[in-house]
């Protein structure tokens, strides 16, 4: 009830607001020039809104209002100081790039198609949709939009009226992430068991349509429309810092740490206090490797026939280097084409908590000292350890996450790269030239266990092939110096194949006292 009323308070303000604003300057104006041709006076108006915002736009950093409309001190507070700002951006800029002639669906919708194979920071893509994305031309929804057929506002209040709460996809399901992941650190939920969890997901969607109605409301009334909501934490060191650069922070912090989340979890809570696994967790889940870099992006619109001839391994002849940029215009396209789908908030919840789990449980096992440790003891305190999580972690331990795709495997994987090696046009690439090094030793050993009467995937998890194992891992770290790109292959597709590193390591050293 209290956020009914708040909506409706801001809506009365902001239309008060304008309609005495248009009366007092607007109607003065119109009245005492109403002998001049009314498309001269349109221009003039328009002319000065336009620059005014423009110049507000350049000079206070992307910020139309001039700071009037700015978080600082309006942000709206949550407890144990977790706030959501309103960024505002410019409503009349949509509005100048929908109507304004030469910038108008006439020029927008033939040049998102002309276009379409251009890089995003290219001169005609700037000039024309300059801070916007291109419209999708194969999305009948972004043609609309572009069109100006379903206003911005009208489709918030769709999405609202018709959300599928914890099932909702998209963008409204994933404020309703952003919502909960804030709830969740404002120690407003606490998602331990299946009943707090569904209290908590109750609780973030209903916030979620607070905000998007308020959304909706300020891009009804325009010029200027709130953003996305940005979340702010205070963590033990009493600076304050969004969400999203802290989530960062992690992910250059597990960078740095050789990609070991243990590692990196300590690191982080050592220097902010608090754990960041949550804002790690992507609202999306990749069913099939696709570019979501400006780099990557760009290879794939210059080599489409590979992707389509090989889309489960395409992704791994152009990995993408650590300083790459994030390209929403690939995000979106691997939405659209089935290479990513939107998690629904509840499988976003059920996934940090495994995510959650799972380090934990890694954390519990290098501290104890029993990594790999397979012996009666090391399973019973393991598997006790697992139960606690459980009921920490509503969700952790369950097999998969009800509702995910379903996901290429690692044999359909290696089957289309073992086609794609051998593909004309390809031989002189030279990732292709790394891969099919190693793959060619990885079949000398099934050539070899083959002759010798064994089945051709004995080498991979068997106790007697710890020795082959070691031997391939070797190989492609000396394939790994000579091409650094062969380094995310190997690791996210081709390692998966064999049995963990620290476990060979360990039966090994079981062996060798065996023998003594």
């Amino acid at each position: 009830m209290f956020e009914l009323f708040m909506i409706i308070g801001f809506g009365l303000a902001a239309f008060s607001a304008i309609a005495n604003d248009s009366i007092q300057t607007l109607g003065t104006f119109l009245s005492s020039n109403s002998k001049r041709p009314w498309w001269l006076l349109w221009i003039w108006i328009s002319g000065i809104m336009f620059f005014t915002i423009m110049y507000g736009w350049s000079i206070n950093e992307c910020d139309p209002a001039f700071g009037r409309l700015a978080a600082g001190d309006k942000n709206i507070p949550h407890p144990l100081d977790v706030n959501v700002n309103l960024p505002v951006y410019a409503q009349s800029l949509n509005i100048a790039a929908t109507i304004l002639p030469g910038f108008g669906p006439v020029i927008r919708l033939p040049a998102a198609f002309l276009f379409r194979n251009y890089p995003e920071d290219s001169f005609a893509n700037e000039i024309i949709f300059g801070d916007f994305p291109a419209p999708n031309i194969k999305e009948p929804g972004d043609i609309a939009r572009a069109a100006g057929v379903v206003p911005a506002w009208m489709d918030k209040f769709y999405k609202v009226a018709f959300n599928k709460e914890e099932n909702s996809q998209g963008i409204f399901g994933n404020t309703v992430m952003d919502t909960y992941e804030a709830l969740l650190y404002a120690g407003l939920i606490d998602d331990s068991n299946e009943d707090g969890f569904k209290q908590g997901m109750d609780l973030a969607v209903d916030k979620a349509k607070g905000l998007f109605y308020i959304r909706a409301v300020s891009q009804m009334l325009g010029p200027s429309g709130v953003a996305t909501p940005i979340y702010e934490i205070t963590p033990e060191n009493s600076r304050m810092f969004f969400l999203e650069t802290l989530a960062d922070e992690y992910r250059s912090i597990k960078a740095s740490n050789n990609y070991d989340d243990t590692q990196a979890l300590k690191v982080f809570t050592d220097r902010y206090g608090f754990n960041p696994l949550a804002l790690t967790v992507s609202k999306t889940i990749s069913i099939e490797k696709f570019p979501t870099t400006e780099e990557g992006y760009k290879w794939y619109q210059q080599n489409r026939e590979v992707y389509e001839d090989y889309p489960y391994v395409a992704w791994y002849l152009d990995p993408p280097p650590e300083y790459a940029e994030f390209s929403f215009t690939a995000y979106r396209e691997g939405l659209f084409e089935g290479k990513r789908e939107y998690r629904t908030p509840e499988q976003w919840a059920i996934a940090k908590n495994k995510l959650l789990g799972a380090v934990a449980l890694d954390k519990f096992e290098r501290d104890l000292g029993i990594v790999g440790d397979n012996t009666e003891p090391a399973r019973y305190v393991r598997n006790r350890y697992k139960k606690e999580l459980m009921d920490k972690y509503w969700g952790y331990g369950q097999p998969n996450i009800v509702g995910s795709p379903n996901k290429p495997t690692i044999d359909m994987q290696i089957t289309q790269l073992e086609k794609m090696v051998k593909d004309p046009a390809l031989q002189n690439n030279k990732q292709v030239i790394t891969i099919n090094k190693y793959l060619k030793q990885r079949q000398m050993v099934i050539d070899l266990l083959v002759e010798q009467g064994e089945s051709e995937t004995a080498w991979k998890q068997s106790n007697k092939y710890i020795a082959v194992r070691q031997i391939l891992r070797k190989y492609a770290d000396n394939l790994i110096d000579e091409n650094p790109d062969f380094g995310p292959i190997f690791d996210q597709l081709l390692a998966k194949e064999l049995q963990p590193e620290y476990e060979d390591d360990l039966l090994l050293q079981l062996n060798q006292g065996n023998n003594r």
